[in-house]
């Protein structure tokens, strides 16, 4: 599955930590323009990055995006992200919507939801469901990134415990993760229900849940 949304990084505080967000997503595609080559970072080798991922949509820093706008596609929508100052400059060129700085991870894939009029995705660790958004952190990201690797297999309690670090803290890693499984749903909501219990051997995530 190629990524459809294109996230270019910068400097910017903002955008790195929405690429931290959403690394591991299938859907995501995480650029950083500032480590680019020159011969990469020029115009037509960029586009043709972004086509060959099968962009729809790019999140890009203005400075960039005023290179780049008029050789865009039709068919790939951009955001652009930059200074409030900027946002009437970012419309001119043609962006289909604009991140001030700072920006959050909620901020960003509200405004890509909103053009891709899709309501829900689990997208590395954010999970966006009709109603909220949740960001998974500590032991809940970590369950969930194993979960995500293994996605539609069968992991057993014991392997579990040891990716979410629970061996070495002592007690029963079992009921330690049944625990633990049990606060990741409550933070999942609609999307809990992809978790599934097989009994007597430990939890798999269904199939095609994770973006």
């Amino acid at each position: 599955m190629t990524a459809a949304l294109t996230l270019l990084v910068n400097g910017s505080v903002s955008a790195r930590r929405s690429a931290r967000a959403v690394e591991g997503s299938r859907d995501w595609n995480v650029l950083d323009v500032s480590a680019l080559p020159p011969r990469e970072g020029d115009p037509p080798a960029l586009l043709a990055h972004l086509v060959r991922h099968g962009t729809e949509i790019i999140v890009i820093p203005l400075a960039v995006a005023a290179r780049i706008s008029r050789h865009i596609p039709e068919r790939i929508r951009w955001i652009a992200y930059g200074t409030e100052r900027d946002i009437q400059r970012a419309f001119f060129l043609g962006a289909a919507d604009y991140l001030s700085d700072p920006w959050s991870e909620f901020s960003l894939l509200a405004r890509t939801a909103r053009i891709t009029g899709s309501t829900e995705g689990i997208h590395g660790s954010v999970v966006v469901t009709g109603r909220e958004t949740v960001v998974l952190r500590g032991r809940e990201k970590a369950l969930w990134e194993t979960l995500c690797r293994h996605e539609g297999r069968v992991i057993d309690r014991s392997a579990l415990a040891e990716a979410i670090g629970l061996r070495s803290s002592g007690g029963s890693p079992s009921r330690g993760v049944d625990m633990a499984i049990h606060r990741l749903r409550r933070r999942l909501g609609e999307e809990a229900e992809r978790i599934e219990s097989v009994r007597y051997r430990g939890y798999r995530l269904r199939d095609i849940a994770c973006g």
